[in-house]
């Protein structure tokens, strides 16, 4: 994937691309645990191209926000596409 995050070019292989305004997506997933709705910034989590077993873990520890430490994933944020 080729994308453009505040003027910055990033070419990664992804298995998923989220971008958030708010800390929970679907039922409760805590994607971007520390997004706040009227900041004006959106959030993104990309979770790099990974074994079955890895995106079960991330899965997991998305449920509680604990996945933003994961070598796996990176999360950010941005004001402008």
């Amino acid at each position: 994937m080729k994308i453009m995050i505040d003027s910055v070019p990033i070419e990664k292989e992804l298995l998923m691309l989220t971008m958030c305004n708010g800390e929970r997506e679907g039922d409760g997933c805590f994607i971007a645990p520390s997004d706040q709705v009227n900041d004006g910034i959106f959030d993104y989590a990309m979770i790099f191209n990974v074994s079955r077993l890895k995106i079960l873990r991330l899965l997991l520890q998305a449920l509680t926000g604990t996945h933003t430490q994961c070598k796996d994933a990176r999360l950010g944020y941005f004001r402008h596409l």
